[in-house]
């Protein structure tokens, strides 16, 4: 049988968790299927956390190549320090990777790149990264952007795309497979069984991101009878320590406890409000493309309240709002509606290509 190599980019955990839940997915349907998969080796620590129970507990986590080599000149866009040799030099690590190796099936999570020297490969995700890099970004960003938009010209690629979020650029510059979201319906809290609403606060990894956490937090804190979860780094930078206020670990049963979350709106928290059926608060920049895509479809969808680029000062009253039994219902009962269980369907397509 042919081996599959996932490709996973190296910015965020979004992509991270649609790669390993299709891998459960292929070993659930096939346990004997040969698995690469291509990362960073600064973003292979964070494979770890996400691991599923049954890989992280065994030695079955041997039944996967783990390749950096392949990644190691890969762009990361959560810092400006890329330049174009980089990307030179990421292609010759590609084609080296992927040499001799004609029963490869490439998965390439995102990134337009790697698929394009694997002659069957197929992309993944909700986006591409050549509609997603913005001015603002350096010029070996802007040298991968029109890269990638030159190879979509030249080639049509099937992409597994979550279809609630797919981009334009994906509805119209890719052969779309529209699937479901990459998760399962697990179960939630139901909110008015206590006085205390619990509230996830997530702001992503960057510095400017947790100066901006920290501020809307203060703003937050004076509402009475919610309880605050943060994430590490949010958490890390509280000083002194604020009552009401506890460290979130991601865990499935800490999310079941919680009301409503408040976050920059990436795929990754996105996946666990439908999995557990927890509204979502967008908060963050508008002159991220993707960020404003998603807060628009949480708005029109019900699932959610966009809020990007709004005045921070006006969190409080805009919370107090939210912060209600029967509006938190009401978009639960939406959010509801969102069918899971791509990674299944996502399997079985990978698996056919395989013949």
């Amino acid at each position: 049988m042919k081996r599959i190599d996932f490709f996973t980019c190296a910015h965020g955990f979004g992509h991270i968790r649609r790669v390993l839940k299709t891998v459960e997915a292929l070993y659930d349907i096939h346990p004997f299927v040969r698995i690469r998969i291509h990362v960073n080796s600064r973003h292979l620590k964070a494979f770890s956390t996400f691991l599923p129970e049954w890989l992280r507990d065994t030695t079955d986590i041997s039944r996967i190549e783990w390749v950096t080599n392949s990644m190691k000149h890969c762009p990361d866009f959560s810092t400006q320090e890329y330049k174009a040799d980089q990307y030179e030099k990421w292609v010759l690590d590609i084609q080296a990777a992927l040499k001799n190796e004609g029963n490869s099936l490439v998965i390439s999570d995102n990134l337009v790149t790697p698929a394009f020297y694997n002659e069957k490969a197929i992309l993944m995700g909700s986006f591409l990264w050549s509609s997603i890099v913005s001015p603002y970004y350096l010029a070996g960003y802007q040298i991968i952007a029109e890269q990638e938009k030159a190879l979509l010209y030249h080639r049509t690629f099937k992409m597994l795309a979550l279809q609630d979020m797919a981009m334009p650029d994906v509805t119209s510059g890719t052969d779309m497979i529209p699937l479901p979201w990459f998760c399962d319906n697990i179960s939630y809290r139901t909110p008015g069984k206590s006085s205390t609403f619990r509230v996830l606060i997530t702001v992503g990894g960057t510095s400017k991101r947790v100066v901006e956490g920290l501020g809307l937090l203060k703003q937050l804190i004076e509402i009475p009878e919610v309880e605050y979860y943060v994430d590490q780094r949010l958490f890390q930078a509280i000083h002194p320590r604020i009552d009401r206020l506890r460290l979130f670990d991601f865990s499935e049963t800490a999310f079941k406890k919680i009301d409503i979350v408040i976050a920059r709106p990436g795929i990754g928290i996105l996946t666990d409000a439908v999995a557990f059926n927890i509204p979502i608060m967008a908060i963050g920049e508008k002159s991220n493309a993707e960020m404003v895509h998603n807060a628009s479809v949480i708005q029109e969808k019900g699932w959610g309240w966009n809020l990007l680029g709004d005045d921070p000062t006006i969190m409080e009253s805009a919370c107090k709002d939210i912060f209600r039994n029967e509006v938190i219902l009401k978009a639960k009962s939406k959010l509801a509606e969102a069918s899971c269980g791509g990674a299944e369907l996502a399997a079985n397509y990978i698996l056919s290509q395989l013949n």
